[in-house]
């Protein structure tokens, strides 16, 4: 399992990435029990010595990745320049010695036969290792793999600081919510018109899988305005009777707005803006009812986590049914 990457943006562009080790959220044990896993970083300081060692450093990619990547002498690789590629495999001080390049091979090995591919290509005995290039896997996650959430659970650590929030400032029942309103996503949103998309980044949470039965994205789904989130957090909090509201947030946290919006139902509103994100997913996903974004994959994984607790979820300018094909 690699690390996580943390971008040092508000350094600056040349600000050097922190890479942070999946055990300082997440607890690795619990992973064990879907299939055998080992960090990266064990993986390179034990293993890596005697199965992996320089010389023998061959880097795997489709020829689809490779065709508009060349190296110095013009040949298709799977190496990239730049950052998050480069700069990854430097900070482990790896240096790939060739590229392998594939055609034909597909990362469902759900299938028999496309496992099968991959075992008659790159047997193990000659290919003990095999360094992609990517994350062998969709994005968003696959309807499929959703249930695979239940094997990623927060570590000792990041449960005590949530809960220690929790337990020193939210009164349950409490709602959280997720809000994303940066200049970024401002970009993404203006492609949500309600005619052009039936598949927005993880709109598929909201809409369905299938795109010929799933409905467009409106703005609604993606931009949500100040009078949009009062009203749905409104709508919800008189429903469940909450007393509290946390909100998670990129940019803006309409705390103002919220607590005005609020007043008459004794309802305090929160916001951590923690250095930690991963304190507000976990805070999100303890919450007695949270309401995200369709098209975040943020609020996707609050939404995973909470299927798999059987916890309630809504989205905010969405009323229809989520994941009709369930």
């Amino acid at each position: 399992m690699p690390p996580f990457i943390e971008y040092q943006h508000h350094l600056g562009h040349d600000a050097n990435n922190v890479y942070v080790p999946l055990t300082e959220m997440f607890d690795l044990d619990a992973m064990q029990e879907y299939h055998t896993v080992i960090t990266m970083e064990d993986f390179m300081e034990n293993l890596a010595p005697y199965h992996w060692s320089p010389g023998n450093r061959v880097a795997y990619c489709s020829e689809k990745a490779a065709e508009f990547n060349l190296d110095i002498h013009g040949e298709m690789s799977c190496t990239r320049p730049g950052n998050p590629f480069k700069d990854f495999w430097e900070y482990f001080d790896i240096n790939f010695d060739r590229s392998e390049i594939w055609n034909n091979l597909h990362f469902n090995v759900d299938y028999d036969e496309w496992r099968k591919g991959w075992e008659e290509t790159y047997p193990p005995s000659e290919h003990p290792v095999l360094a992609l290039m990517g994350a062998p896997a969709q994005f968003p996650v696959t309807q499929a793999n959703e249930p695979l959430q239940r094997y990623l659970q927060w570590n000792a650590i990041t449960k005590e600081e949530g809960d220690d929030y929790i337990e020193k400032h939210l009164r349950r029942p409490y709602i959280a919510i997720h809000l994303r309103n940066g200049a970024d996503w401002t970009s993404t949103c203006n492609m949500a018109d309600g005619k052009t998309y039936t598949h927005l980044m993880s709109s598929q949470q909201c809409v369905g899988y299938h795109r010929d039965r799933a409905s467009p994205v409106t703005r609604e789904m993606c931009m949500q305005t100040e009078p949009q989130v009062v009203r749905e957090v409104r709508e919800v909090a008189e429903e469940i009777k909450a007393r509290s509201v946390y909100v998670a947030t990129d940019h803006v946290p309409m705390l103002e707005d919220l607590s005005e919006g609020l007043e008459d139902l004794n309802i305090e509103v929160f916001h951590l803006d923690p250095e930690r994100p991963q304190i507000d997913l976990y805070i999100m996903g303890q919450a007695d009812h949270f309401i995200g974004n369709c098209v975040s994959s943020f609020s996707a994984f609050v939404k995973r986590e909470r299927d798999v607790n059987e916890k309630s979820t809504s989205f905010f300018g969405w009323k229809g049914p989520m994941h009709d094909e369930l």
